[in-house]
């Protein structure tokens, strides 16, 4: 049995300030159940929490946390987080988006990209398939990713 390369990240555009106040009014207007908690996929969590991680994100997107890296592709600004895995989180940047992507409306409320037809998914690679130490690691974790890989070792061993 093998890690898995578990990757995390959220985009916004260049010409957009974040608005971290916007994203706490989001999770203060969110309903709770009898015990002060939302229900998600993932579990239950609380505002409290929320709060938590929307201030982790905003440290991680200010360059505070060494488990997450920026990037700019094109017109967005990317955040990255993530790492291999044995089966536990690779790192608390990536726990924190895990958790905030349970509740989408906090993320667009400060301002993050979330449709998927806004992230170039192609251009991000590109960047990641740049750094060769990586190629190795990124074998197996999508099918369309091995064809790209597949693509830059054919072009590289030419």
């Amino acid at each position: 049995m093998g890690a898995d390369l578990l990757l995390n990240w959220v985009t916004w555009d260049k010409s957009r300030k974040l608005n971290w106040a916007a994203g706490h009014k989001a999770v203060d207007a969110l309903e709770t159940d009898e015990n002060g908690e939302i229900t998600t996929e993932g579990g239950d969590i609380t505002k409290e929490s929320l709060h938590e991680d929307l201030k982790s994100l905003e440290e991680a997107c200010a360059g505070k946390y060494r488990d997450a890296s920026g990037i700019t592709v094109g017109r967005l600004n990317v955040l990255m987080t993530g790492g291999m895995s044995w089966g536990d989180s690779p790192g608390d940047t990536y726990e924190t988006l895990s958790h905030l992507f349970e509740i989408d409306t906090v993320l667009e409320a400060v301002g993050f990209n979330l449709e998927v037809d806004t992230l170039d998914y192609r251009a991000i690679l590109e960047k990641i398939l740049r750094n060769k130490a990586v190629l190795p690691l990124l074998i197996g974790v999508d099918e369309n990713l091995d064809k790209m890989v597949e693509k830059k070792l054919r072009r590289k061993a030419r």
